[in-house]
């Protein structure tokens, strides 16, 4: 538990993030590569030539190649060997549940090829195995698969012959723990390099997948084609081809977006579910359907039901894998999988396998129902998710079944008010969940499961809250500040997921209430925090994936609500990259890009990002994000000269509609881009007046931060009648941007157009856009011709030299041409690496821009330093500057 690591501050509503636990956690995840790798992937990070780099160089003993199932190190690897000039000798070993039990097993092969009694010391049989390595003083390199199922005797015979550069030892792993003892102090001294083979990310899917295609595909599309097949390229193809034939992807205004992820039965699905089942045993295989039916079982009840040994070849066969929360329990591996296994049941199946669920659950009703709502959910299906969760809560919530099994009941809960909030079915959420704890509150008291009841309520307290922030009017953002303040004050904390999340609905809490440096303080806290449990292997035993998403969301909306839109942008991008969050989530990410886009004034970016989610909106209307999406589309039309196109899509979402949007960033931006569109197309009076009656709104609602962005768009806008208003409401603000807006109130009662212009400049800088860019800004008219252009060259330099926001929007924007001609042997990640270096970022601010890793910096700069011949970064920054000299640049 951590329910100690939220400490009060004085504030009395504060909390700080403090003594979270430091030890490694066991794991149990396996190497494999299932169903092939797929050799022609592109790749960001130039893999192969960091292991040609590792190859080459005689003072290292090889390297750890880490990346998961499908992801193309084993091709990697051959690419990196290929390019030798003088190859050596490649040994390949495995790891298996036989030699991992077996003396030197794992070696078996290589020991019977040298001339040694069966007696031989030790010393004997390294020095046999050293001239059978390195003959002529080359030597072998190794690669070494699943090192976990290597004997003791093995890996420390391995890591002698590596230490005396013997072989140059390349080990495939999924993660650092996986490696016996041995082999782990040897990368822990430093002989053993790390080389990461990144996921296959959203933009080199995307990239991959509309070559297929010939064009455009939306990115819900893109993210549940990676979501479900878990980034395999090979099943990525399989299945757009599939959803293709069954029309379940179509071409709709130039994009293909995704009608529905439903699989339909037929010779492709059955011939699919084949190659995915190829070399599976039939007992193994029912297994596999019971957790496709049931979902992910703890560990020890596999155990206790004398399911092991599948549990074991299924593990290493790559077809289940071992999540740490809340229990230890195995899920299978790819989620494509197990919605193939469950269309491929029929009723007569799914009776043989009652007996077994009934065996893993202690409630297998709530099990199934909970598997089918993940199922349903996965594709998009809200109305038969709805019709399922329905029918279970006729009897699954009165207080005889809470007993039975209150996590599967809250999981349920969860997904089906989510559902309702998604579809803006307010009431009818608060209605279910008042249903609920009324159910719940009824339960008998049992010892047994006094922890999980507590577990429950919190989750029950928490549900409520997200509610309550959904509700609409005035007293419903103020019930959902009491709702959270009473939830955070609890001491009595069941899990370190449930401490975090209620902590970061305090913070989104305190973005819009005026505590902007507070919360964003807090969102740095917890970041850093989750970097760190990440780091030490111990976030997935205290997170569930579908946590973590929910929790990232709620750090990136106090981000938005307090306009720090650079750390904004990073966060998104890496929301809409991992392959583990729900498609919808990784969407509306992508959709949070696309309006920073339209922040930043850039209506031509904002468009390539929007337009084909507009065209993915006809088939799921129910997006969150959608009256945002379609106010900044209308906006970035009219700014690139679209007014008819513009028009039309104003008109198509009713006033009513919008009206009924929750108080949140969301709405702001809905609000403000409509109303600048509207301004633009010539109906100023009706945009002042649209602006207006959403800053008496939000007020209302006591949500500061909102009224404040809005009160500076009327400012720009010519309502200069709100100069003192938009003071009083700056001031109640905390941060750098509220001061501003202060100055420029300041300026504007008093006509002082110079400190006008300097305060727009200082937001320009920023990233703050909004009222820095010209029509229709009557801020920018009232100061004169000179700084107007000095305004407008700022802003143009700040969009061309891509900086802050821009350079997490923008990661490739430098062009090849204005690079140094020392970058041209380098690729565009390592030229942009070694420019940061040079104008002096360390690692981990490179990588925190960047939104990579430390150690994959470290690796650009490895082959920077390599294909440059220079040793550091003096080195580098003497070349920079000696090619300036040269071009005449200094």
């Amino acid at each position: 538990m951590v329910h100690d690591t939220l400490a009060k501050t004085d504030s009395g509503d504060g909390y700080r993030m403090s003594d979270l636990k430091n030890s490694i956690l066991h794991e149990t995840k396996r190497n494999f590569v299932p169903w092939g790798e797929s050799k022609d992937r592109p790749a960001t990070v130039d893999v192969p030539g960091l292991i040609h780099a590792v190859l080459m160089d005689r003072s290292r003993g090889g390297a750890v190649l880490l990346g998961s199932n499908g992801d193309g190190r084993q091709s990697a690897f051959e690419t990196g060997f290929a390019g030798l000039q003088d190859q050596p000798q490649l040994v390949r070993l495995n790891g298996t549940d036989f030699v991992k039990h077996v003396p030197r097993g794992a070696l078996s092969f290589l020991i019977s090829k040298i001339d040694i009694g069966t007696e031989a010391s030790r010393h004997e049989l390294i020095h046999g195995l050293a001239e059978l390595l390195c003959p002529g003083g080359i030597p072998a390199v190794v690669l070494l698969g699943h090192p976990e199922l290597v004997d003791e005797q093995s890996a420390s015979i391995l890591s002698q012959l590596s230490s005396m550069k013997k072989i140059v030892l390349m080990v495939l792993c999924e993660r650092i723990k996986e490696l016996p003892q041995e082999l782990l102090t040897l990368y822990r001294s430093g002989q053993l390099s790390r080389i990461t083979m990144p996921s296959l990310d959203m933009a080199q899917a995307r990239s991959y997948l509309e070559a297929e295609l010939g064009g455009p595909l939306s990115t819900l599309a893109v993210a549940t084609l990676r979501y479900l097949t878990h980034c395999n390229l090979d099943l990525m193809l399989r299945l757009l081809r599939l959803w293709i034939a069954d029309n379940q992807l179509e071409q709709h205004g130039g994009v293909w977006v995704l009608r529905s992820g439903v699989l339909q039965s037929g010779p492709t699905l059955h011939a699919m579910l084949n190659m995915m089942l190829s070399g599976v045993q039939e007992i193994e295989r029912k297994l596999l359907f019971v957790i496709a039916l049931g979902g992910p079982v703890a560990i020890h009840m596999l155990h206790r039901n004398g399911m092991a040994r599948q549990l074991d070849e299924l593990s290493a066969s790559g077809h289940l894998r071992i999540v740490e929360h809340p229990v230890s329990q195995a899920v299978i591996a790819v989620p494509l999988l197990s919605l193939i296994l469950r269309e491929a049941m029929d009723d007569d199946l799914c009776m043989t396998l009652e007996a077994d669920l009934g065996r893993l659950h202690s409630d297998p009703t709530a099990a199934r129902t909970r598997t089918t709502l993940l199922a349903l959910a996965d594709q998009g299906e809200h109305a038969s998710l709805l019709d399922v969760a329905e029918s279970f809560r006729e009897t699954g919530y009165i207080h005889e079944s809470w007993q039975q099994d209150p996590e599967h009941r809250i999981a349920i809960l969860n997904l089906h008010v989510k559902t309702l909030l998604t579809l803006r079915r307010t009431c009818e959420a608060k209605a279910l969940l008042m249903a609920a704890e009324v159910g719940f509150g009824t339960t008998l008291h049992n010892p047994e499961l006094a922890d999980r009841m507590a577990w429950a309520q919190l989750e029950l307290n928490l549900l409520k809250a997200q509610v309550l922030t959904a509700a609409e009017g005035p007293d419903a953002a103020a019930e959902a500040e009491d709702a959270l303040k009473e939830l955070v004050a609890s001491t009595e904390w069941h899990s370190d997921s449930q401490n975090y999340r209620a902590f970061a609905a305090q913070i989104t809490g305190w973005a819009a209430h005026g505590r902007q440096l507070d919360a964003l303080s807090a969102v740095e806290l917890i970041s850093r925090n989750l970097g760190s449990l990440k780091a030490n292997g111990q976030l997935e035993k205290m997170f569930s994936a579908e946590h973590v998403s929910e929790l990232e969301v709620m750090l990136l909306q106090a981000q938005l609500m307090s306009g720090d839109w650079h750390a904004a942008a990073l966060r998104a991008r890496e929301i809409s990259g991992n392959p583990t969050t729900s498609p919808r989530i990784a969407a509306s990410a992508d959709a949070a890009q696309g309006i920073l886009y339209g922040l930043l004034d850039e209506p031509e970016r904002a468009l390539q990002i929007l337009e084909p989610l507009l065209q993915q909106l006809a088939f799921t209307p129910e997006f969150a994000e959608r009256a945002a999406v379609e106010a900044v589309a209308t906006h970035a039309l009219v700014a690139t000269g679209d007014n008819a196109a513009a028009i039309e899509l104003l008109l198509k979402e009713p006033e009513s509609v919008r009206s009924r949007l929750p108080l949140n960033f969301l709405s702001w931006v809905a609000e403000i881009f409509s109303s600048l569109a509207v301004a633009r197309i010539n109906e100023p009076i009706s945009a002042h007046s649209r602006l207006l009656a959403f800053a008496d709104k939000v007020h209302a609602a006591g949500y500061a931060g909102l009224e404040m962005q809005t009160l500076a768009v009327a400012l720009r806008m010519g309502h200069f009648a709100v100069a003192d208003r938009f003071e009083g409401v700056a001031r109640t603000c905390q941060g750098p941007i509220a001061q501003r807006y202060v100055a420029i109130a300041i300026a504007v009662r008093r006509q002082d157009t110079a400190d006008l212009a300097k305060t727009l400049e200082h937001l320009a800088e920023s990233g703050q856009m909004l009222l820095s860019v010209p029509f229709p800004n009557a801020l920018i008219d009232t100061i004169d011709t000179r700084e107007q252009r000095r305004l407008a060259t700022l802003v143009s330099r700040s969009k061309c030299q891509p900086t802050g926001v821009h350079r997490a929007l923008f990661p490739e924007t430098n062009s090849t041409e204005s690079l140094p001609s020392w970058t041209k042997s380098l690729t565009k990640r390592e030229s942009q690496v070694a420019l940061l270096a040079i104008e002096g970022h360390g690692n981990s601010d490179i990588a925190r821009s960047s939104g990579v890793s430390v150690r994959t910096v470290e690796g650009h700069l490895y082959q920077v330093y390599s294909k440059l011949q220079v040793r550091n970064r003096q080195e580098l920054t003497a070349l920079d500057r000696d090619n300036k000299r040269a071009v005449g640049q200094i």
